[in-house]
């Protein structure tokens, strides 16, 4: 899938593909880890902790 890189205030930004978000279960403020890995930029969900 093509996307773009756009713009957001000082930074940028790309838009996550609804089907993306729902199989990654990322909802909005989702925390996320970015990494700059073999030239390729990477993001992998951060899975919160259940506290009982």
């Amino acid at each position: 899938m093509l996307t773009k890189v756009q713009k957001w205030g000082n930074s940028l930004a790309l838009r996550i593909p609804k089907a993306f978000a729902l199989d990654a279960q990322l909802e909005n403020d989702s925390p996320v880890e970015i990494s700059f890995v073999d030239g390729q930029i990477v993001i992998k969900p951060v899975s919160t902790p259940i506290w009982t």
